[in-house]
This record gives structure tokens, C-alpha cells and sequence, in this order.
């Protein structure tokens, strides 16, 4: 996976290029986005809207929304995901540290 000033996509490393996938109903800046720990063709995402996004990958160009949690659900725009054993992690900054803490 890559992300690149808000555009995400997959690194076919055999061919040597760069796909940009297609997320339709998605809209945002992605501003993070993993792997899932235990699905391979699954991805999430948070966005600057402070939105968190489960997709399910198809042939490494498009995708289907498989989730989008509720906004509001995390305060900041600032989150970063995670995945461990198949579950969404979200951390946001800590209001002690804003530039490097988290917390769940």
C-alpha cells in the first residue's frame, strides 16, 4: 500500500508501477491507511474528516466499502489506524502531546 499527499494505491513491485485504486462512494483525503493484519484484501483508512473506512480490495484497482464508522465516533483529524489479529485500531493524539502521543 501507498499513500501520497491523499492519493492511495498499490505497489505492484513484478511490474514496477503504481495503481491508484477506485473507492467508489468514498470521499476525503486519506491521512492513513494499513493492511489488515488477517485479511489481506482488506484495507483501512481514516481521512481528514476524522472518518474511519473498512474496504475490501478487488484485482489491486478497486474496492467496495465494506464499513465507515460514524463520524463523531473519534474527535480529531488527526487519527492514525492500525490492525492487529483483524480488528481496526484507532489512535488520535493525546491532548498532553499532541505531536506524538496516542491514545485508543
Amino acid at each position: 500500500l501507498f499513500l501520497v499527499q491523499g492519493e492511495r494505491g498499490v505497489l505492484d513491485i513484478e511490474k514496477l508501477e503504481a495503481r491508484i485504486m477506485i473507492c467508489p462512494k468514498f470521499s476525503g483525503r486519506v491521512t492513513s491507511v494499513v493492511a489488515d493484519a488477517q485479511v489481506n484484501s482488506r484495507v483501512i483508512a481514516s481521512t481528514d474528516e476524522g472518518l474511519i473506512w473498512v474496504f475490501g480490495v478487488h484485482n489491486k484497482r478497486t474496492c467496495k466499502t465494506d464499513h465507515r464508522f460514524p463520524q463523531g465516533a473519534l474527535a480529531g483529524a488527526n487519527i492514525r489506524v492500525g490492525s492487529i489479529r483483524g480488528m481496526a485500531l484507532a489512535l488520535e493524539p493525546s491532548e498532553e502531546d499532541p505531536d506524538g502521543g496516542a491514545r485508543f
